[in-house]
């Protein structure tokens, strides 16, 4: 009745209250809305954990929209997680590359005493140029190394 205005003003702090009564007697109806609550913060600070925990005490009650929904739920942080193991591999490879060019770069600048100025920036230009030429097999690498 709270959650949807339906006789009552429409309150969703006493929408919960009412709901977390009933969750006290495993009422699986109960337990899927204060889980609708929680996904969606109304009345309750957002928490994803908890939604979840109540769709799946409610599931193994039979109710349907809360197994969906803890389905769901669950393959949603399970591609989240996907993703992010994803970025640290590639920012992994970043890194890596990004050290070999840097070094491909120190080490041309490194002075040789024996040969003149032109040759040590000749050196760095070759350097520079097999940089970008392997940053350009890949350059999309860029755009991660500036969040990093």
């Amino acid at each position: 009745m709270y959650a949807n205005g339906r006789g009552v003003l429409q309150d969703d702090k006493e929408a919960v209250k009412w709901y977390r009564l009933a969750v006290e007697l495993t009422n699986p109806d109960a337990q899927f809305n204060l889980g609708v609550m929680y996904e969606m913060g109304r009345g309750v600070p957002q928490d994803d954990k908890q939604a979840v925990e109540l769709f799946r005490e409610a599931a193994w009650q039979g109710h349907v929209l809360a197994r969906t929904r803890f389905n769901k739920m669950k393959e949603e942080e399970a591609r989240r997680k996907e993703v992010e193991q994803t970025r640290r591999r590639e920012a992994e490879q970043v890194r890596r590359i990004a050290k070999e060019q840097y070094q491909k770069i120190f080490d041309a600048c490194l002075l040789d005493k024996s040969s003149g100025v032109d040759v040590q920036v000749q050196s760095l230009l070759r350097a520079v140029e097999r940089a970008c030429e392997a940053i350009a097999q890949d350059p999309s690498w860029i755009d991660r190394l500036r969040y990093d």
